[in-house]
């Protein structure tokens, strides 16, 4: 994808619709790209099939960061005021 396409995926606020509550959040992130279109599509929020496959990744991206961050020794476990 082109910087183009990442900025008008960001900007059509398919993220925050997704992440609005966590049932939802669950759903798509297990599901498929054709589950994220039909998704959008209901929010009326226009994707192509490659964007709604970007949308995918990047919320499994995210998810997994999330979990690194949230283990031990990933997150600020006090140490940062010793730097």
């Amino acid at each position: 994808m082109s910087f183009k396409d990442v900025k008008n995926l960001l900007s059509s606020g398919i993220l925050d619709k997704i992440t609005s509550d966590e049932a939802t959040f669950n759903r798509l992130h297990d599901g498929t790209a054709a589950d994220l279109l039909a998704f959008a599509k209901e929010n009326n929020i226009n994707l192509t099939a490659d964007q709604a496959e970007a949308a995918l990744k990047q919320l499994q991206n995210i998810s997994s960061a999330s979990k690194l961050v949230d283990t031990a020794g990933g997150g600020d476990d006090g140490c940062n005021g010793n730097w």
